[in-house]
């Protein structure tokens, strides 16, 4: 096959237009949000933070997983999720103010004795430092192998070694977005824990990321560049992926909760009883009807997973319940810093964060098409994923 060339595409451009609103209007929010509530600023960029590096993690996952199973159906589209991993690089750069300013976004994080040999500040740098470098040598490997056989037409070296290290790359996702998500979010409540929290971040970052795809997707098929590549199916694919991934999200969130109910221990029960208080159970119910409900109600029927009007409504409703969530989880534990009841002007300002880091992350997405091929061309799957046309 032919390499695919995005640069100065009609579809690259889309992505840099849409790039450019994005950090525009998120700048515009969150200086809002912050100017007229100073306390917003560490939660709104928390949730920015976590939001978008999840992202660009679990894009590159979704290309080792590919590997690991030998999917043949994502062969045609996986370099899309490939460019979005890209910006993945960088995380250490976002979470850096997070680690220079922790004891101002932890609050008491160190007060707690027998938690002292986790939570002490220098095993916490090491810890996101290694979580970072993990995800720079993922991408790294994983996608460097799958553009090295762009070059390499027959010779299947590169895609077989990512076939037999994809499995410790995943394994190596699993724990790093895991931990990652005790660190960053369930930190905020040193007295409070959930073994399946990680799964539960895991889940909400899959959703989003297969939404993002999505409308990448839709977008590159709207513009043709990859005409004869991708088809409806891949499409409904992507639908039947969101719709499952809709329905785990919603089982790991209902069984952390009921657990802890049924337990009904008050160092437990207390991380529920203050998001169901003071205004910050609205959120928690959209959470619950924006990812979950509506989404559900969208995508249970197959046809519609092949209509672009009704999946990309549900990839936007998707994204911004995880916005919801993210918020949902991390600005209430900011109660220290003056946030003690729900506070419009700190979700303007976190939607703000997220909207600027999205735009970053769609800019370098779209820069990276001048490098790449648009299409892994020589991918030994890629006659199967064309025959996926209907």
């Amino acid at each position: 096959m032919n390499p695919v060339n995005l640069s100065g595409s009609a579809f690259q451009g889309n992505v840099n237009k849409t790039a450019m609103i994005c950090i525009g209007a998120g700048l515009i929010l969150a200086i809002a949000g912050i100017a007229l509530n100073q306390a917003a600023m560490l939660p709104a960029y928390l949730v920015g933070a976590m939001y978008v590096v999840g992202i660009s993690v679990t894009a590159l996952f979704f290309s080792a997983l590919q590997f690991l199973v030998r999917a043949g159906w994502s062969a045609s589209l996986r370099r899309i999720p490939e460019m979005m991993g890209w910006f993945a690089q960088f995380a250490l750069l976002i979470l850096l103010p997070i680690l220079i300013f922790r004891n101002s976004f932890f609050h008491g994080i160190e007060d707690i004795p027998s938690k002292a040999p986790y939570t002490n500040t220098p095993f916490f740098i090491v810890r996101i430092i290694g979580y970072c470098l993990f995800w720079f040598w993922m991408h790294r490997y994983i996608v460097g192998n799958s553009i090295k056989q762009d070059s390499l037409e027959g010779d299947y070296t590169p895609t077989v070694k990512n076939y037999k290290r994809s499995a410790p790359f995943v394994l190596g996702y699993a724990l790093t977005i895991t931990f990652a998500a005790f660190d960053l979010m369930m930190a905020l409540e040193p007295h409070w824990f959930s073994t399946i929290f990680g799964v539960y971040y895991f889940a909400g970052n899959f959703v989003s990321t297969l939404s993002v795809l999505a409308l990448l997707v839709m977008s590159v098929m709207n513009t043709g560049e990859l005409k004869g590549y991708i088809s409806k199916e891949h499409m409904h694919d992507l639908g039947k992926l969101m719709f499952a991934f809709t329905i785990f999200w919603t089982y790991i969130h209902f069984s952390q909760y009921f657990l802890i109910w049924y337990s009904n221990l008050p160092e437990e029960t207390f991380y529920y009883i203050d998001r169901t208080k003071d205004g910050w159970q609205l959120l928690g119910w959209s959470s619950l009807v924006l990812h979950f409900i509506v989404p559900f109600a969208l995508l249970l029927r197959q046809d519609v997973k092949r209509n672009q009007f009704v999946l990309k409504l549900a990839a936007f409703i998707l994204l911004f319940a995880h916005f919801i969530d993210l918020s949902w989880i991390i600005i209430p534990g900011f109660r220290h810093h003056g946030i003690h009841h729900f506070d419009i002007m700190a979700l303007v300002a976190a939607a703000g964060c997220v909207l600027f880091f999205m735009g970053l992350l769609l800019f370098f997405t779209a820069k990276r098409m001048n490098a790449v091929s648009g299409l892994a061309h020589n991918d030994p799957y890629l006659s199967e994923s064309m025959d996926y046309f209907s």
